[in-house]
């Protein structure tokens, strides 16, 4: 698995995607722009991600079992995940924040 993570210095990746119109449509169309609110939380890097998510396709069962599994094990103990965010979210701020 090829994993890509999200540092300080590789953060442009975000600022280079954007939705198609396409893409803009389908979220319209859903009505997914009030589930990305949510899941971020007005969290602007999380809403890019959630939405870059729905438009990006697993194309093999081996990646589909694992978010399946990921998502099961996330809705299993979401006080895991819950930490894991605010870590996550305070480390970076505090890199910020002195560097």
């Amino acid at each position: 698995m090829q994993v890509n993570l999200i540092t300080l210095e590789k953060q442009q990746y975000l600022d280079e995607w954007s939705l198609t119109t396409s893409q803009n449509a389908v979220m319209a169309d859903l009505e997914l722009q009030p589930i990305v609110d949510i899941m971020a939380a007005d969290d602007h890097v999380i809403a890019k991600i959630a939405t870059r998510l729905f438009f990006t396709p697993l194309t093999t069962s081996r990646a589909l079992t694992w978010r399946q599994a990921t998502v099961k094990h996330a809705l299993m103990h979401p006080d895991y995940y819950e930490w894991l965010y605010q870590f996550t979210t305070t480390t970076i701020e505090t890199v910020r924040q002195n560097f």
